[in-house]
């Protein structure tokens, strides 16, 4: 049976390293800054990226001694860093090495924590006994679960002498970096204990270093590693727990200044992230890291039919339904066939046979079909082998320079096809993958070579919202084969309608409703667009989003709205809407809504849990909302000059019928422009109360937008009666 096996995947390998087309020379290994759009990873171009990779410690008890230190703890020094850095150095070259047929463009690096112990240090509210460390809950811990001897001061000294440069040399091969904090959850934890202390201090001081800041588009952080049993602050269970748990970890990484892709990750050793469909992390730039195992999932290594691949995939997403709003990456997973050994047991306590030197036991035929179908099917996960030797022959490359498959020479020499282990395949799914879903390299540099600027639509009709950037959706093609999305900020766009857009910072903002015929230009070619701005708070779907937070569903012809349970639905203006001449958001529902929703309106970019002014619509059929003056949840007063979002929440158990949204003046409150004395104005703009841009004052209520000679702006109310 094995002998047939090998014949039959022998020869897929080789069709697939025959037949794939090789990645664009100019794109490979290129690190644009990543951030999240819905459940992607995205480049500053707005083309989905998927990463593949290994994991590491720079340890040298985990890497077989093969560069040297003298053993744990604060026996560690800045000689023995120099070491880690060049054998990681190595390591980088070779995973990265095109030529050989190596793919990687992600590295999840751990701040291995025999840096950080330091005997002398002892945290308070350990026990000792026996030769035994208690935690602060009176729970057994060890290993890397123990961090009795964690030293803050050695994490600042060698996240500058060694994480950071190993992290530096890695962005300079072209991988991505995820870190890790140092060792792992123990058994047990709960909110605002011990354990989420030190989390919370861990990512405080690595986001304080200005490295790290520096680098924040490519250096990502995976928040920690497998939680086993996570509850809330009374030590019960609690769908609540894990957001309340990392929630104030992730606002201060954030107030430090840190911006990147920060991943949450659930209990059951980073199996279940259930709860956070409910209760997410919010902010931006925020995906969730998992651990995926054969004999996770109902995913035994068996041979699997159709029906059987599709179960695996519907647990997997059963288990991990943020997938479906943020993206996922998988930092641990390996596999290699049985081999007479010991074996060993895994997380769950079962028992794992022996085999070539992966965690888990399978085959690619078996197990990895399902796994792999997971990833074809889902186009928003990502992945880390569970370490470089599940990638490479590290001995190999170390000491004959050769890029070989991990486990290819000893399942060779039993007789086996290598391709049932992760080395071999990852090596020819890597590459495969590698050919979609990349960063792009900088495309002012590559403009030159542009051969065809096409449009995503059919029709080439554009529509936005007044407060949205344009979106042009045009995509490029170029002399190497490289694709990519065009962004509508290196474009030039010349509009018949020119008041309707407006460049600010870098885009083009739509400030007033309209249409217009523009011609856009980039890399010397060009093509026709028709631009059709909406007004705010338009029900069209298009522009309204019932998937801000969670997974909602709207039909705009009916103002038909589901909210996700606790999750947010509306309209975002990216660009940024001035409602300070507004005096109150009216809105009319078809009946008064059973699901007793709240609005929220906020004034940053940030979703943050208190950042927002609510008003609660209950059941009643028409609202009428103030905005002037209102205060948010964290005490200070709404800009409405630089609204962001405004979205209805609910508990999802029932429709949403919305018939109406409209912007309202009230005529008590207008007021004339007066004059300013040691001010000229400059310019003025006209608006109606709903937001339509005016050549001159018309009948009725204008809003008068006025440039001064001292740069301040004034926006004023003024009636024309005939």
């Amino acid at each position: 049976m094995k002998k047939v096996l090998t014949i039959v995947f022998t020869a897929l390998f080789l069709s697939i390293t025959a037949f794939a087309q090789d990645v664009p020379a100019s794109t490979w290994g290129n690190l644009p800054p990543l951030h999240v759009e819905g459940n992607h990873l995205v480049d500053p171009y707005g083309n989905n990226v998927v990463l593949h990779g290994v994991m590491d410690t720079p340890s040298p008890y985990f890497n077989n001694n093969r560069w040297k230190g003298p053993g744990w703890g604060e026996d560690f020094n800045t000689t023995h860093a120099k070491n880690a850095i060049a054998y990681f150095d190595k390591l980088f070259t070779a995973i990265t090495d095109t030529a050989s047929g190596a793919y990687c463009n992600l590295f999840r690096l751990h701040l291995d924590p025999c840096w950080t112990n330091y005997n002398n240090t002892k945290a308070p509210g350990f026990t000792e006994k026996n030769g035994k460390v208690y935690d602060p809950h009176g729970n057994e811990v060890s290993g890397e679960a123990n961090i009795y001897h964690f030293n803050k001061g050695r994490l600042k000294q060698f996240l500058k002498t060694l994480y950071f440069p190993i992290a530096k040399k890695a962005i300079d091969h072209g991988l991505y970096v995820i870190m890790r904090p140092p060792g792992v959850f123990p058994g047990y934890v709960q909110v605002g204990d011990y354990y989420n202390d030190y989390i919370q201090t861990v990512w405080d001081i690595v986001t304080q270093n200005d490295s790290i800041k520096k680098y924040s588009g490519q250096i990502m952080i995976e928040l920690g590693n497998e939680p086993v049993t996570l509850n809330n602050a009374q030590g019960k269970g609690d769908d609540k727990a894990l957001c309340d748990f990392f929630q104030p970890v992730v606002d201060k990484m954030r107030e430090n200044g840190y911006e990147g892709v920060i991943w949450g990750v659930g209990t059951g050793w980073q199996g279940n992230c259930r709860s956070y469909g409910k209760y997410p992390i919010v902010g931006k730039n925020i995906g969730y890291a998992v651990h995926n195992y054969v004999g996770w999932y109902g995913g035994n290594d068996r041979k699997y039919s159709s029906s059987d691949k599709e179960k695996y995939a519907n647990e997997f997403h059963a288990s991990h339904p943020i997938m479906d709003t943020n993206p996922i990456v998988i930092t641990e997973i390996d596999w290699s066939p049985e081999k007479e050994g010991t074996g060993h047991y895994n997380e769950h306590g079962d028992w794992v046979l022996s085999n070539y030197g992966s965690w888990a036991t399978g085959t690619t035929s078996g197990w990895g079909a399902a796994y792999k179908y997971l990833l074809d099917k889902y186009d928003n996960i990502s992945m880390t082998l569970s370490g470089t030797h599940c990638y490479i022959d590290v001995d190999d490359y170390i000491n004959l320079k050769k890029v070989t498959p991990a486990y290819k020479t000893a399942m060779e020499k039993n007789g086996l096809d290598p391709w049932e282990a992760s080395g071999v395949a990852c090596f020819s799914w890597y590459k495969d993958w590698a050919q979609e879903n990349y960063a792009r390299p900088d495309l002012t540099q590559v403009q030159s070579k542009l051969v065809e600027l096409t449009t995503a639509k059919g029709d080439g009709v554009v529509n936005v919202m007044v407060g949205q950037s344009l979106n042009l959706g045009l995509e490029g093609k170029f002399e190497d084969g490289l694709t990519s999305k065009i962004p509508t900020s290196l474009m030039d766009i010349e509009a018949k309608e020119s008041n309707i857009l407006e460049k600010k910072g870098g885009v083009y903002a739509a400030v007033a409703e309209g249409a217009a015929n523009c011609t856009a230009s980039f890399g010397g070619m060009t093509t026709k667009v028709d631009i059709n701005v909406l007004p705010a708070f338009s029900l069209s779907d298009e522009v309204f989003n019932p998937s801000i937070f969670g997974t909602g569903s709207y039909l705009g012809r009916q103002g038909k709205l589901q909210t996700a349970v606790n999750g947010l639905a509306g309209w975002q203006f990216d660009a940024g809407i001035d409602l300070s001449a507004y005096d109150y958001l009216n809105i009319d529902f078809v009946v008064g809504p059973s699901c007793k929703p709240f609005l929220r309106i906020f004034d940053s970019e940030e979703i943050g849990a208190n950042n927002f002014y609510e008003y609660e619509i209950g059941k009643n059929s028409s609202v009428k909302i103030p905005l002037k003056n209102q205060q948010k949840g964290d005490n200070t007063v709404l800009d409405l000059s630089n609204i962001r979002t405004v979205a209805f929440t609910s508990n999802g158990g029932s429709y949403i019928y919305i018939k109406n949204v409209a912007l309202e003046v009230d005529p008590t409150a207008i007021a004339g422009v007066e004059n300013n004395n040691s001010a000229k104005v400059v310019a003025e703009e006209y608006y109606t109360v709903s937001g339509i841009r005016l050549n001159t004052l018309s009948k009725g209520v204008n809003i008068v937008r006025q440039k001064l000679s001292n740069g301040e702006q004034k926006t004023q109310k003024i009636i024309i009666e005939k």
